[in-house]
């Protein structure tokens, strides 16, 4: 196997991916246009703020599958980070929401992940905003950049399909 793969593949894959989906509950969902199919699921994670650090910290627990829920709607216990050390996380946790997309490139003949994400707010974070998500590398342009989606045309994070030499 080469690490690549057909866009029959693909659009095989993906609907075997929504089909188990449906079957376990877990969100993703088969999007088509003309021709072209992806695949999309929304979550909601809690996000704290560092004292004292330029990082935030995404919580392990994951509060809604399907984006429906307000931050109205979360108990607290699912936006409680596990970490309960009062020195390490401040009060300051709110939902982000993040939309997830996986196309098929042809380009690169493998699947890209393209994502959103956006304060409870409306506002889109900003690109600081999600390379503070990322884990630390030393070249942050290298895996992240806000590139249009493929398919949608509008702006949208992309996680580069290939490695890139420093």
């Amino acid at each position: 196997m080469n690490g690549t793969l057909t866009e029959e593949e693909f659009k095989k894959q993906c609907k075997d991916l929504v089909s188990l989906s449906d079957k376990i509950n877990d969100g993703w969902e088969l999007r088509q246009d003309k021709d072209d199919i992806f695949i999309v699921r929304n979550v909601k994670l809690p996000v704290a703020f560092r004292e004292g650090e330029n990082k935030n910290t995404i919580s392990e627990t994951v509060s809604s599958q399907n984006g429906s829920e307000s931050d109205d709607d979360l108990s607290e216990d699912q936006i409680t980070l596990e970490d309960s050390d009062p020195y390490t996380f401040t009060s300051t946790s709110h939902l982000i929401t993040f939309e997830y997309h996986v196309v098929y490139s042809s380009s690169y003949t493998v699947p890209v992940l393209y994502f959103n994400a956006w304060h409870s707010t409306g506002k889109l974070l900003t690109v600081e905003e999600i390379w503070k998500l990322a884990p630390p590398c030393s070249d942050k342009y290298s895996y992240i950049t806000q590139i249009d989606h493929p398919i949608l045309a509008r702006p949208f994070y992309e996680l580069h399909p290939v490695e890139r030499s420093s």
